[in-house]
C-alpha cells in the first residue's frame, strides 16, 4: 500500500468516526443537548483536512515527476514553517526514498544496477562492454540526482558503485569484500 494511499485510508477513518456518533443520534430535536456540535465537527475534522489539502498541493507540484526528481520536489516542501505541513511532508519523503535507498545501497555494495522504470540518478548503457565498461558505461544523470544530495557526492556514488562493477565484471573478481553485511546492515538502519 503506498503513503497516500495509506493517508487517504486515514480520512476515510476520521470521517467514519465522525459519522457513527452522528448515525446512533435520536431525532433532530433532541441533537442539541447529546448530540455532535459543528464545534466539535470542526475541531475533528481540521487535522484530517489539513493533511489532505498538503497532500494535494505537494501532488499537483510532483506531477509527472519519478525517483530522484520526486524526491527533490517533494523535499523541498520541508521548508515550510508549519511543523505539521513538515511532519506530513517528512513521512511523505521517507516513503518515497525507500526505493531509491534501496537502489544506491545495491549500487554502492554489489554494483549492481536494478533501475526498470528509469528513477535512479546513475544510468548505464548496457550496449557498452569491455574496454570502455570505466569510461562509457555509467553516468550521473543530473536531473534526477535529489537536491539532498550533492554533485560530489553523487558522482562518489558513481565511482564506488563503477569499481565493484569493474571488480566484477572485468576483472572477475567474485569474493564479497570484508564487512559487506556490517556495511548493509548500516545501511538498512539508516532513514
Amino acid at each position: 500500500m503506498s503513503h497516500l494511499q495509506l493517508q487517504v485510508d486515514t480520512a476515510y477513518t476520521a470521517a467514519a468516526v465522525v459519522d457513527s456518533p452522528l448515525s446512533e443520534l435520536e431525532p433532530l430535536a433532541s441533537r442539541r443537548s447529546t448530540g455532535l456540535t459543528l464545534r466539535q465537527l470542526v475541531v475533528w475534522s481540521l487535522d484530517p483536512m489539513a493533511r489532505l489539502k498538503c497532500l494535494v498541493a505537494v501532488m499537483e507540484a510532483c506531477r509527472d515527476k519519478k525517483g530522484g526528481a520526486l524526491a527533490s520536489c517533494i523535499h523541498s516542501f520541508l521548508q515550510h514553517g508549519d511543523p505539521f505541513v513538515k511532519d506530513t511532508v517528512k513521512q511523505l519523503l521517507a516513503a518515497v526514498c525507500k526505493p531509491l535507498h534501496a537502489m544506491l545501497s545495491r549500487w554502492i555494495l554489489a554494483g549492481e544496477l536494478d533501475d526498470a522504470y528509469g528513477e535512479f540518478f546513475i544510468a548505464a548503457n548496457l550496449e557498452i562492454k569491455g574496454n570502455l565498461l570505466w569510461h562509457e558505461k555509467y553516468r550521473v544523470l543530473d536531473a534526477m540526482v535529489p537536491s539532498f544530495i550533492s554533485m560530489a557526492q553523487a558522482k562518489k556514488i558513481l565511482a564506488t558503485g563503477k569499481s565493484i562493477n569493474f571488480l566484477r565484471e572485468v576483472c572477475l573478481d567474485q569474493a564479497l569484500f570484508i564487512n559487506k553485511d556490517h556495511l548493509k546492515n548500516s545501511l538498512e538502519s539508516t532513514s
